[in-house]
């Protein structure tokens, strides 16, 4: 990690345990990204001429008076932030108090200036660590442009002669756009510390104080904004980003990889296959969750088990997991381009349990699930069907009442379409199931003794005929 040394104003690169006990002393920024920012190269010359014996003056020192063009904007922000972390530093969690010589801050790290991106490598270890260091830093400082606390220096949202937007300026922090940005949803959750500032660099409050409007903006519960969310299920986190965008389509996939704590290689302009790309992470390198798959899209008619993007999971966001269910799970087995995957086999009083609510949701896109009930648990294997536009469920488990649930469930789920129990159904998926060799033993069985049964009166009334004339042909006694 490369962090930025507010005295010595020099790069210094850490790892290991030297990185830990830097990241003690080290305010990481959070910010939005605007149009004229400064990146690594550039500002690593600025530090060169600074410290050059001709240079008779350093914009780190008084930045507030020196005179930045727009072009420089970017410079600003970074020479800000050092004066702001050497002279506010840490003062606890609510910002409000004294600050304490003990947590002197010495470091900052900002996404502009402190990663190589010209370097790939450097770019996507950044980008799979980045959660890590904002938990982990001793303080995050929020810069939000937009904000003023200020009234003299509100503005109304006016745009330019191309129609570009021009910076505006509210008094509502919460109705900053800095809420509604991906990359921003792990500077908000990561940080242990946060401290918001407007766009003069004024402080307005901590995290800790104001999570009851975060959570009116961001739909965030409390609990996990100022805590661990590690219980929240795949569902909801996917509902905290669906509100957000970023400019770049792929950044929708990589600004999640820290929340959900897995690794996903970073490829250029992937675009909107990143966030599937996602969901197959997720499933190779976590533990089961089956609200992944509950998910919906009224605007898609047939599409496959994973969300083509994140706001399909906008109403997914009161979604809850069972614990005690979900404690010793068996993984993901990826079959036949569908998953097989083990549920709890218990039927839910209120059908509201997550498992499923997924089943249900895979059924409503137009996939066939197989389910195999064996002992305690319930096995479920999904596959797509193509142009089918019936749900078809195959229950092999004997449990009472579980067939009759899963018909009505699932008929609820599609709209009330027509349940039909017909071999036509079964024959059009890609690869169809045969049918269990015991119901055609049966049938074969029901058969014979259906001939057996017709035949033995047949026989009993000819020969009561025979008899019968056979008396008649003999003489009386």
């Amino acid at each position: 990690m490369r962090l930025l040394n507010i005295r010595k104003r020099e790069f210094e690169d850490k790892e290991g345990s030297d990185l830990d006990t830097a990241l003690q002393k080290c305010a990481i920024i959070s910010h939005r990204w605007g149009d004229n920012e400064t990146n690594f190269q550039n500002l690593q010359e600025i530090l060169q001429l600074q410290e050059s014996p001709n240079s008779t003056e350093s914009i780190f020192d008084d930045p507030e008076s020196y005179k930045f063009s727009k072009e420089e904007e970017g410079l600003f922000k970074i020479a800000v932030a050092c004066k702001k972390a050497s002279e506010y530093g840490f003062r606890g969690e609510d910002g409000r108090g004294t600050r304490q010589t003990q947590a002197m801050l010495e470091y900052i790290w900002m996404d502009t200036c402190c990663i190589d991106k010209t370097n790939s490598d450097e770019e996507d270890r950044a980008i799979n660590s980045m959660f890590r260091w904002y938990r982990d830093a001793k303080v995050c400082f929020a810069y939000l442009s937009d904000v003023s606390q200020e009234e003299s220096e509100y503005q109304d949202e006016q745009k330019d002669l191309k129609g570009k937007r021009i910076q505006r300026r509210i008094n509502c922090f919460k109705e900053s756009d800095w809420f509604s940005r991906g990359w921003t949803l792990q500077e908000l959750l990561a940080p242990r510390v946060l401290y918001f500032f407007d766009h003069k660099w004024r402080f307005i409050d901590a995290k800790k104080t104001r999570s009851a409007d975060i959570q009116s903006r961001t739909k965030i519960e409390a609990k996990y904004i100022n805590g661990d969310f590690s219980d929240a299920c795949t569902a909801v986190k996917m509902s905290w980003l669906s509100s957000r965008e970023t400019t770049l389509k792929e950044d929708m996939a990589y600004c999640m990889v820290g929340i959900f704590g897995v690794y996903m290689h970073v490829q250029k302009a992937e675009g909107e296959h990143a966030f599937l790309r996602l969901q197959e992470e997720l499933i190779k390198q976590k533990a089961a969750d089956e609200s992944l798959f509950a998910w919906r899209n009224e605007l898609v008619t047939s599409c496959g088990l994973l969300a083509p993007w994140p706001t399909c999971f906008k109403k997914s966001e009161r979604l809850t997991i069972h614990s005690r269910r979900y404690s010793k799970r068996k993984p993901y087995t990826v079959v036949g381009g569908g998953i097989e995957f083990h549920a709890p086999n218990v039927l839910p009083e209120n059908g509201n349990a997550t498992e499923w609510m997924a089943i249900t949701a895979a059924v409503r896109r137009n996939y066939q699930l197989k389910l195999e009930a064996s002992g305690e648990e319930l096995t479920v294997m999904t596959g797509p069907i193509d142009g089918f536009p019936e749900a078809a469920l195959q229950c092999l488990g004997q449990r009472p009442g579980q067939w009759k649930y899963l018909k009505e469930l699932a008929k609820k789920m599609t709209g009330g379409l027509i349940w039909q129990e017909k071999k036509e159904n079964f024959a059009r998926t890609p690869s169809p199931e045969p049918r269990p060799q015991r119901c055609q033993d049966s049938s074969s069985k029901l058969h014979e003794r259906q001939a057996l049964s017709s035949s033995k009166p047949q026989k009993q009334t000819r020969s009561a005929k025979s008899d019968v004339k056979s008396r008649s042909a003999a003489p009386s006694g």
